[in-house]
């Protein structure tokens, strides 16, 4: 059982998140250094309907290079370093991924235009319509 801001996370993205439609969705890379917060997303992002795993930064390096599409997200655990290294890599290796930054406290950058939408995770509506949005592998615009 969780703490009650989990439970009130949850109940708020069951209410946010009917089902993307099944075609063509990039699967989800969940990308983080906090076990706790990585479950609770996958959770969250499993309820819209995708299909998610998540890694650690070192987990990820591997898969950056691959040129299958993801949608890519980044918690704000990673750190800028990592975070910059893997955006740019994701980038160079499979031009229709798609990249979003789940930040709310550290100050954004340069780094933000690496990535297709930087969200606070504690705005879940926000936060789950960006994600059904990119999942559908919008074109590489950035927003």
């Amino acid at each position: 059982m969780g703490t009650i801001q989990e439970n009130e996370i949850r109940a708020e993205a069951s209410a946010s998140a009917s089902h993307v439609a099944p075609h063509e969705l990039l699967p989800v890379i969940s990308v983080g250094t906090d076990q706790k917060l990585l479950k609770l997303r996958e959770e969250i992002i499993r309820n819209i309907g995708l299909v998610v795993q998540s890694r650690t930064p070192d987990e990820a390096c591997s898969a950056a290079h691959s040129s299958n599409p993801h949608l890519w997200i980044f918690c704000s655990t990673v750190e800028l370093i990592a975070l910059v290294g893997l955006a740019s890599t994701i980038r160079e290796c499979s031009s229709k991924s798609q990249l979003l930054l789940l930040e709310g406290s550290r100050p954004i950058g340069e780094e933000a235009s690496l990535f297709h939408g930087v969200v606070d995770p504690l705005q879940i509506d926000l936060m789950v319509s960006t994600i059904k949005h990119l999942a559908v592998g919008s074109p590489n615009k950035r927003r």
